[in-house]
C-alpha cells in the first residue's frame, strides 16, 4: 500500500511549499484545506511538480470537530506514516480586550483538533507497528513574551508541550515527534493580522524593511526551501531525532530579547 504524509493548511504560504517539496522528493501527500473549492486549484498547482508521487486533497476544518472526525474516517483507507501540523490561525489582541470566542477558536484550531488527530494516528501506528513521524510547526512567541500574542502564543506552547509528551510516551514504539519553531519567514497567518508576527513585509512579499532585517543575525528572512529541507530530513530520520524543538529563524531567537515592541507591530 502507498504511504502518505498528511499536511494541514495546504492553502497557506508555508503549507503549499511543504507539499510541493515533498512531492518533488517523490513523497506521497494528503493535503488539507477548509475550502473544498480550493482542492482543484491545488491539484492543478501540484500537477506542475515534476514527480511521480501521488497527492490527494481532503477537506478539513480544524474549527469543527465533526469535520475532523470525518477526515479521520476518510483517511482509514490510506497508509499514513507522517503528520505535519501546519495550519494555524492568528489572534492579535491585548490581554485586557481578549475576545473569548476567538480564544476558544484559536486554541481549537492551533492545538485541540491537531492533538485529537495525533492521538488517533498514534493509536493506528501502534496497532499497525508503523514508525510514524509527527512534526508540529510552531512559533518563537510560544516561549518569548510579546504584545498582543497571549492567545496565539499559548496555543503554540500547548502544541509544543503536547508533542514533547508524545515523543516521550511513543518513542519506544518507533514513533518520533518534533517541533519546528519558525520565525522571520514573512508568512501571513489566517486571521486578523495582515503582517508577519515579527517581521514587517510588503503585500507582495518582495521587500522587507531594512531596519528590521538588520536585527536578524543572518540579515535575511528564512527561506522556505530551508524549512522544507529540515522537514524532509526529519521525515527521513530513523528515530535518532525526537522530542526536539528546532528553531528555524536565521538566528532571530538568539537576539529576540533585545527587541523593542515598536519593531513588532505597526
Amino acid at each position: 500500500m502507498d504511504k502518505y504524509v498528511v499536511v494541514t493548511g495546504a492553502t497557506g504560504n508555508i503549507g503549499g511549499k511543504i507539499c510541493a517539496a515533498l512531492l518533488d522528493k517523490n513523497i506521497n501527500v494528503i493535503f488539507t484545506t477548509r475550502d473544498s473549492t480550493l482542492i482543484e486549484v491545488l491539484n492543478d498547482d501540484f500537477k506542475n511538480v515534476n514527480s511521480c508521487a501521488k497527492f490527494l486533497g481532503m477537506t478539513l476544518d480544524l474549527a469543527d470537530e465533526v469535520s475532523a472526525k470525518k477526515f479521520l474516517e476518510n483517511t482509514k483507507r490510506y497508509s499514513i506514516v507522517s503528520f505535519i501540523s501546519n495550519a494555524a490561525i492568528d489572534n492579535l489582541e491585548f490581554v485586557e480586550s481578549i475576545n473569548y470566542d476567538m480564544l476558544r477558536l484559536t486554541m481549537k484550531v492551533n492545538f485541540e483538533i491537531p492533538a485529537m488527530i495525533i492521538s488517533h494516528l498514534v493509536k493506528r501506528w501502534k496497532r499497525e507497528r508503523v514508525d510514524g513521524k509527527i512534526i508540529g510547526i510552531s512559533s518563537l512567541c510560544a516561549v518569548m513574551g510579546d504584545e498582543k500574542s497571549s492567545v496565539y502564543a499559548a496555543s503554540k506552547a500547548a502544541l509544543e508541550s503536547y508533542i514533547r509528551c508524545v515523543a516521550v510516551e511513543l518513542g519506544k514504539y518507533g514513533i518520533s515527534a518534533n517541533v519546528l519553531r519558525v520565525s522571520a519567514l514573512g508568512a501571513k497567518l489566517i486571521g486578523s493580522s495582515d503582517k508577519s508576527r515579527v517581521i514587517h513585509y510588503s503585500q507582495n512579499f518582495s521587500s522587507v524593511d531594512l531596519c528590521d532585517l538588520r536585527i536578524i543575525p543572518s540579515r535575511h528572512l528564512v527561506n522556505t526551501d530551508a524549512l522544507t529541507k529540515m522537514i524532509i530530513h526529519l521525515l527521513q530520520d530513523n528515530g535518532n531525532i525526537t522530542g526536539q524543538t528546532i528553531n528555524v529563524d536565521c538566528g532571530l531567537s538568539v537576539v529576540y530579547p533585545k527587541y523593542k515592541n515598536g519593531l513588532f507591530y505597526e
